[in-house]
């Protein structure tokens, strides 16, 4: 198939950003694949996940790169995890948890360990696969979800 020199220029809005920051929410991206088995058929109104590669002051955009409807994530949702934005406000909420307790220095300090390595709290259903639970030896620490990679990192 032959490729479209034709870059077509897709505005969004951008509720959320998970890696990298964009001054204005606010911004173009070129479709990187127009013309291909690559191309994403964007249609207004509907929210995207959003792959971006800054080129040259271009920001540009691929199926193939990961780009989708956010209704057909759902599956890859643990993948992607939480913003940086939405952790930052979840840690806050785990802070004021944490006041007032009579292990709250405790507390505090798993929530410092969890926010310098961007982790959160153990779900319910225990850590998914490839990583194991992770916690500080004092009563009152959260309980976070690491790596199997990071063997030495492991406080259990």
């Amino acid at each position: 198939m032959e490729k479209s020199t034709k870059q077509r220029v897709i505005t969004f809005d951008a509720n959320d950003f998970f890696k990298g920051k964009i001054k204005d929410a606010h911004f173009e991206v070129r479709d990187n694949e127009e013309g291909t088995e690559c191309a994403t058929d964007f249609k207004e109104g509907e929210t995207y996940l959003v792959f971006v590669s800054w080129r040259w002051g271009t920001m540009l955009t691929s199926r193939c790169w990961g780009t989708k409807l956010l209704k057909e994530i759902r599956a890859d949702q643990n993948s992607i995890g939480a913003s940086d934005a939405m952790k930052s406000k979840y840690y806050d909420h785990l802070h004021n948890l944490c006041m007032g307790r009579r292990d709250t220095p405790c507390c505090l300090n798993s929530l410092k360990v969890m926010r310098d390595g961007g982790y959160l709290p153990q779900p319910e259903q225990g850590c998914p696969d490839e990583t194991i639970p992770d916690r500080l030896r004092c009563d009152g620490s959260y309980v976070w979800c690491l790596p199997t990679l990071e063997p030495h990192r492991h406080n259990k």
